[in-house]
């Protein structure tokens, strides 16, 4: 496949180019992309950091080597098909990890927790946000600057519009307004990337629902389209 990174899609007729000859740099733009939400799944799993890292590894190397994505069911959407990959992953994974150790004696290993549709689809939603804003930042700085920082994400508490207008040179009226745009360009940003994940146009709409509705409910403010004017801020 040629052309440059920004150019990989996740749809499905991409997706079967990732077995293609010289398709080293698709699938190194596919895990990057999926890194996340496939650790994130894992680590509501039950599974410790130290067992991630090695199960990370394996997964890309089963993803590869099986050709699951080759046989997929096109007629899933992708986010469905990737979230029963990793989780029959886990279990398989975990299960090897029991007969080892009825082999060789205790590993420390607990039992792998079913992770709800709820957190699923909530880890699925975070990763293409994830996603939008780093497309964002790319194109416009100040406004991912300003959205990390007024709603606390990446594990940094929330701030004022007042203390960043202060650190900015600007008003905390025009971080509001810039707030309100730059709301609107992520959410574009946001729906290219749920784009990327479904295979025909009639789905976009409902995934759009789906992915907006779990951020609404999760990430309180962050993807809404509400009025800044929180009077705490």
């Amino acid at each position: 496949m040629t052309g440059s990174r920004s150019d990989f899609e996740t749809r499905w007729s991409q997706i079967d180019q990732l077995h293609a000859s010289g398709a080293g740099e698709v699938w190194r733009w596919f895990v990057a992309r999926y890194h996340d939400y496939v650790a994130g799944v894992l680590r509501h799993a039950g599974f410790r950091a130290t067992e991630i890292d090695d199960m990370l590894d394996e997964f890309w190397d089963y993803l590869f080597k099986s050709q699951a994505l080759t046989h997929a069911d096109r007629s899933r959407r992708f986010r469905s098909f990737l979230s029963g990959v990793v989780r029959n992953f886990a279990r398989v994974w975990a299960r090897d990890r029991r007969r080892l150790e009825s082999r060789f004696g205790p590993m420390d290993l607990d039992e792998p927790i079913e992770v709800s549709q709820d957190d699923d689809l909530y880890l699925w939603s975070r990763q293409l946000l994830s996603l939008a804003l780093d497309r964002l930042a790319r194109q416009r700085p100040d406004d991912a600057q300003v959205l990390r920082r007024f709603y606390g994400i990446g594990g940094v508490p929330s701030e004022s519009a007042a203390t960043i207008g202060q650190d900015l040179g600007r008003t905390a009226n025009a971080i509001h307004q810039l707030l309100f745009k730059a709301r609107g360009r992520l959410r574009e940003f946001l729906s290219r990337e749920v784009d990327l994940t479904v295979g025909i146009a009639a789905e976009f709409a409902d995934e759009m629902r789906v992915v907006e509705g779990v951020l609404e409910r999760r990430v309180p403010g962050y993807a809404s389209r509400g009025s800044e004017s929180d009077p705490e801020h």
